[in-house]
């Protein structure tokens, strides 16, 4: 997975507990949470995680 997949995927675990705050997204990605979240979808739908993580953010991020 490239580095800033990496980042992304790591950024949402990290929020994952209390949701992406959107001041914290725009400083890092310079984007609203639901495009990082969006990133961050596509980046697990082209490279894979594994299924804990997968399912941690399944749990943590409902579409």
């Amino acid at each position: 997975m490239p580095q800033d997949s990496v980042e992304i995927v790591e950024f949402a675990l990290t929020w994952a507990p209390y949701g992406i705050p959107p001041a914290e997204a725009f400083v890092t990605f310079g984007l609203p949470p639901q495009k990082v979240l969006d990133r961050m979808l596509a980046a697990i739908e082209r490279f894979g995680c594994d299924p804990e993580t997968l399912a941690h953010l399944a749990k943590s991020y409902k579409r």
